[in-house]
């Protein structure tokens, strides 16, 4: 069954590009979860999954690990804050939001200032960068017919400085520019693992070698997978 379902990404190398993203991305972050439970987070946040349905996909990360669901890395936090805004259909009520008064300032002192492990002058970096963006918003409030048409003539591009500071400094926000089958068989992808994490959950007996196998190659590209199984 493994097989199978890895078998569904294994002839798409943007398939594979995306999952060495995943699992890059999620060995760079500090998070007390399974590791297998952090890739099924960035599987569904950068694959251009529904956002409101975002939920229903952010279940096989907690099926994977049930402390996903008490608390999450303020590292997910800031990425799921700014990543959901970053494409254009999202980019006109992240600017707006962004154009109130010390809007932005408070959501970076709350997941920029206080994570300690970070290095500072990096985060520092970031914030400048961001509120750069920021002053380069019309006020809404003074006047929105000219907000709207500066976002009209200028959102796409603010959208795309938005996203090239969250990919350097967060490696995240990637356009992976998945087609309409591609994105159906990436939910596919995902549904398949979650039935296979629960078959793990249910009373079915897997020997513990073959489920930590299982676990450890969960959501990884073809090469990783090859290289745990060769160890």
């Amino acid at each position: 069954m493994k097989q199978q379902i890895d078998g569904l990404l294994a002839g798409d190398q943007k398939f594979q590009q995306f999952l060495a993203w995943v699992e890059e991305k999620s060995n760079s972050v500090k998070a007390p979860y399974k590791p297998a439970a952090v890739r099924a987070y960035y599987l569904s946040l950068g694959g251009g999954l529904n956002f409101s349905r975002y939920r229903r996909y952010q279940d096989l990360g907690l099926d994977l690990d049930l402390d996903l669901a008490r608390y999450l890395d303020r590292d997910f936090d800031l990425a799921r804050y700014l990543a959901r805004y970053v494409e254009r259909d999202f980019g006109r009520e992240l600017a707006l939001m962004l154009a109130k008064d010390q809007y932005l300032d408070r959501y970076l002192d709350r997941y920029l200032d206080r994570d300690l492990d970070r290095d500072p002058a990096l985060e520092d970096e970031l914030k400048h960068k961001l509120q750069q963006l920021k002053t380069e918003l019309p006020n809404p409030r003074e006047n929105y017919d000219i907000f709207k048409q500066w976002w009209k003539e200028n959102g796409a591009n603010w959208t795309e400085q938005l996203r090239a500071i969250m990919i350097e400094h967060r490696n995240i926000g990637h356009d992976w520019q998945f087609t309409d089958s591609q994105k159906e068989l990436l939910k596919k992808y995902h549904g398949a693992n979650k039935l296979l994490v629960e078959c793990l959950n249910s009373d079915c007996y897997v020997n513990r070698d073959v489920r930590k196998q299982i676990e450890d190659t969960l959501l990884l590209p073809i090469k990783s997978i090859q290289a745990v199984t060769e160890r």
